[in-house]
């Protein structure tokens, strides 16, 4: 099971390389999703509506994803469709998702108020 956070090991004073890079925290992540992960739904639909997530930093501090947020809702209710547990993402995944309905819906209406 991928953790749902990965500790940054990388010391500044260390010539070691961290010991994970981007590309395996987004496969893992992806795999994981596919399976119904609710946690890894939630973190990959939070990075992808570019919001930070907690599963790495790499995620956060690079611009690696795009911003999708049709991608993101996806996500989102795919995690609060799954039938496995926790149910505390599956919180999370339902307001973040509304959060993007309300946002989209004020949009279309200014968007309709200004042409009018």
């Amino acid at each position: 099971r991928f953790p749902e956070v990965v500790p940054d090991y990388h010391d500044s004073n260390d010539d070691d390389p961290p010991n994970h890079d981007v590309f395996s925290v987004l496969f893992h992540l992806s795999h994981a999703a596919s399976l119904r992960c609710v946690p890894a739904c939630l973190a990959l639909g939070r990075s992808l509506a570019g919001l930070g997530t907690s599963v790495s930093n790499l995620l956060s501090d690079s611009n690696f994803l795009p911003v999708d947020f049709e991608a993101a809702k996806d996500l989102l209710k795919r995690a609060m469709d799954s039938n496995f547990p926790p149910n505390a993402p599956k919180l999370a995944a339902g307001c973040l998702l509304y959060q993007i309905y309300l946002d989209e819906n004020k949009i279309a209406r200014e968007g309709t108020n200004n042409n009018d």
